[in-house]
C-alpha cells in the first residue's frame, strides 16, 4: 500500500524539520520548502496528496496558494499550520479551500490526525481554535 504523499512549507527551518520528523513514519514526505513561491511550484510539480502550509510563510499567502490550486483543478488537500488560534483566519482558510487548520501549539498531537482526517474527506481544526461566535 502506498503511503500518502505530503509536502510541508514553513519559513521557520527548525519547525519544518520537526514537521518532517513527525510525518516521516506515516507519510511519504516528498518535499519541504521555506516559502510560498516554492509551494506553488511544488504542488504543481510533485502533485502531493496533502500540502501542509504555514499560514505566515514568506511569499504568496496560503489563501492565494489554495485558490490557485483550485483554479488549476489540482486534486489535493491543504492543512494550514499556524501560530494564530484565530477563528476569523480559520474561517478564511476554509473558505479559500483548506481542509485542516492546525495550531502549532498542538502540532505533535494534531498534525497527523488532521492529515488523516482530510485524506478521508473530512475537515479538521485544532481544539484550541474557538469557532464559536464572540459574545
Amino acid at each position: 500500500m502506498n503511503r500518502p504523499q505530503v509536502i510541508a512549507v514553513d519559513g521557520h527551518e527548525p519547525l519544518l524539520e520537526q514537521v518532517q520528523r513527525l510525518l516521516a513514519s506515516e507519510f511519504n514526505v516528498v518535499g519541504v520548502f521555506a516559502d510560498g513561491d516554492s509551494a506553488i511550484e511544488a504542488v504543481v510539480r510533485l502533485a502531493p496528496d496533502v500540502s501542509v502550509l504555514d499560514l505566515s510563510m514568506p511569499g504568496p499567502s496560503v489563501i492565494e496558494i489554495t485558490r490557485r490550486a483550485r483554479e488549476l483543478n489540482l486534486d489535493l488537500k491543504f492543512v494550514i499550520l499556524t501560530v494564530h488560534e484565530d477563528q476569523d483566519l480559520a474561517r478564511e482558510s476554509f473558505n479559500a479551500g483548506a481542509s485542516g487548520y492546525v495550531a502549532k501549539s498542538g502540532i505533535v498531537s494534531d498534525l497527523s490526525v488532521a492529515i488523516h482526517e482530510v485524506l478521508a474527506g473530512r475537515s479538521y481544526i485544532s481544539l484550541s481554535v474557538n469557532l464559536e461566535s464572540n459574545p
